[in-house]
Protein backbone atom coordinates (compact mmCIF):
# COMPACT_ATOMS: atom_id res chain seq x y z
CA UNK A 1 0.00 0.00 0.00
CA UNK A 2 1.20 3.60 -1.35
CA UNK A 3 2.18 5.65 2.24
CA UNK A 4 -0.56 7.86 3.18
CA UNK A 5 -0.45 11.58 2.61
CA UNK A 6 -3.84 12.57 4.37
CA UNK A 7 -4.53 11.51 7.76
CA UNK A 8 -8.61 11.56 8.69
CA UNK A 9 -9.92 11.49 12.29
CA UNK A 10 -12.53 10.17 14.31
CA UNK A 11 -14.90 12.01 16.78
CA UNK A 12 -12.79 9.26 19.23
CA UNK A 13 -9.64 9.80 18.65
CA UNK A 14 -9.87 13.79 18.80
CA UNK A 15 -12.04 13.33 22.09
CA UNK A 16 -9.53 10.93 23.22
CA UNK A 17 -6.20 12.02 21.81
CA UNK A 18 -6.76 16.04 21.10
CA UNK A 19 -2.78 16.11 20.57
CA UNK A 20 -3.80 14.28 17.47
CA UNK A 21 -4.49 17.58 16.55
CA UNK A 22 -1.22 18.56 16.02
CA UNK A 23 0.35 15.74 14.42
CA UNK A 24 1.01 16.75 10.62
CA UNK A 25 -2.05 18.96 10.57
CA UNK A 26 -1.69 19.94 7.03
CA UNK A 27 -2.20 16.63 6.01
CA UNK A 28 -5.11 15.81 8.67
CA UNK A 29 -8.63 15.94 7.72
CA UNK A 30 -12.29 15.82 9.77
CA UNK A 31 -15.61 15.76 8.24
CA UNK A 32 -18.14 17.92 9.08
CA UNK A 33 -19.98 15.46 10.72
CA UNK A 34 -17.24 14.97 13.32
CA UNK A 35 -16.72 18.16 13.85
CA UNK A 36 -20.81 18.61 14.16
CA UNK A 37 -20.19 15.82 16.78
CA UNK A 38 -18.03 17.25 18.71
CA UNK A 39 -20.01 20.62 19.15
CA UNK A 40 -22.67 18.24 20.15
CA UNK A 41 -20.93 17.46 23.29
CA UNK A 42 -22.02 20.89 25.22
CA UNK A 43 -19.65 22.32 27.89
CA UNK A 44 -17.59 18.80 26.80
CA UNK A 45 -16.61 20.45 23.52
CA UNK A 46 -15.12 24.21 24.39
CA UNK A 47 -10.94 23.30 24.54
CA UNK A 48 -11.90 20.47 21.55
CA UNK A 49 -13.73 23.56 19.16
CA UNK A 50 -11.02 26.03 20.52
CA UNK A 51 -8.45 23.57 19.53
CA UNK A 52 -9.72 22.61 16.23
CA UNK A 53 -10.50 26.46 15.33
CA UNK A 54 -6.79 26.77 15.97
CA UNK A 55 -5.33 23.66 14.36
CA UNK A 56 -7.38 24.86 11.02
CA UNK A 57 -5.73 28.16 11.66
CA UNK A 58 -2.77 25.84 11.19
CA UNK A 59 -3.99 23.99 8.53
CA UNK A 60 -6.33 21.77 9.32
CA UNK A 61 -9.25 20.95 7.13
CA UNK A 62 -12.68 20.23 7.51
CA UNK A 63 -14.01 18.69 4.87
CA UNK A 64 -17.89 18.75 4.16
CA UNK A 65 -20.09 15.79 3.70
CA UNK A 66 -22.72 16.81 0.94
CA UNK A 67 -25.67 14.84 -0.14
CA UNK A 68 -23.22 12.35 -1.86
CA UNK A 69 -25.88 9.36 -1.69
CA UNK A 70 -29.10 11.32 -2.00
CA UNK A 71 -28.88 10.91 1.63
CA UNK A 72 -30.75 7.32 1.03
CA UNK A 73 -28.17 5.29 3.10
CA UNK A 74 -28.72 7.12 5.95
CA UNK A 75 -32.38 7.50 6.46
CA UNK A 76 -32.46 4.10 8.00
CA UNK A 77 -32.91 3.45 11.13
CA UNK A 78 -29.25 3.29 12.25
CA UNK A 79 -28.26 3.29 15.91
CA UNK A 80 -25.55 6.01 16.54
CA UNK A 81 -22.46 3.84 16.25
CA UNK A 82 -24.02 2.24 12.95
CA UNK A 83 -24.76 6.02 10.90
CA UNK A 84 -21.40 7.46 12.11
CA UNK A 85 -19.70 4.29 10.41
CA UNK A 86 -22.16 4.05 7.62
CA UNK A 87 -20.79 7.85 6.91
CA UNK A 88 -17.15 8.00 7.46
CA UNK A 89 -17.20 4.78 5.47
CA UNK A 90 -19.50 6.58 2.38
CA UNK A 91 -16.84 9.89 3.17
CA UNK A 92 -14.01 7.77 2.87
CA UNK A 93 -15.04 5.88 -0.64
CA UNK A 94 -15.82 9.75 -2.15
CA UNK A 95 -12.77 11.43 -0.97
CA UNK A 96 -10.30 8.57 -2.46
CA UNK A 97 -12.23 8.77 -6.25
CA UNK A 98 -11.95 12.61 -5.67
CA UNK A 99 -8.39 12.29 -4.81
CA UNK A 100 -6.67 9.48 -5.70
CA UNK A 101 -3.30 11.03 -5.49
CA UNK A 102 -3.74 11.36 -1.94
CA UNK A 103 -3.62 7.75 -0.07
CA UNK A 104 -6.00 7.91 3.18
CA UNK A 105 -5.02 6.82 6.77
CA UNK A 106 -7.95 6.37 8.97
CA UNK A 107 -6.64 7.07 12.56
CA UNK A 108 -9.11 5.26 15.10
CA UNK A 109 -9.49 3.69 17.76
CA UNK A 110 -13.61 2.03 17.14
CA UNK A 111 -12.82 -1.67 15.68
CA UNK A 112 -16.40 -1.59 14.88
CA UNK A 113 -15.69 1.14 12.58
CA UNK A 114 -12.63 -0.29 11.11
CA UNK A 115 -14.83 -3.41 10.05
CA UNK A 116 -17.20 -1.60 8.38
CA UNK A 117 -13.99 0.28 6.30
CA UNK A 118 -12.31 -2.69 5.68
CA UNK A 119 -9.70 -2.08 7.75
CA UNK A 120 -7.22 -4.69 5.84
CA UNK A 121 -7.25 -2.45 2.66
CA UNK A 122 -7.80 0.89 4.39
CA UNK A 123 -4.34 2.10 6.32
CA UNK A 124 -4.94 2.81 9.87
CA UNK A 125 -3.79 3.51 13.26
CA UNK A 126 -5.12 2.64 16.16
CA UNK A 127 -7.42 -0.33 17.29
Amino acid sequence: MPKATKYILDTATIVSYPQSLSVDIKNTIIPNFVFDEILSLGNKSKDLVHLINLSIGSGLKVIDFPALHDGAVFQQNFDRPSKFGMMMKVFIQEYAKQFQSDPLCIVTDDKNLLSMIDAKNTPHIGA
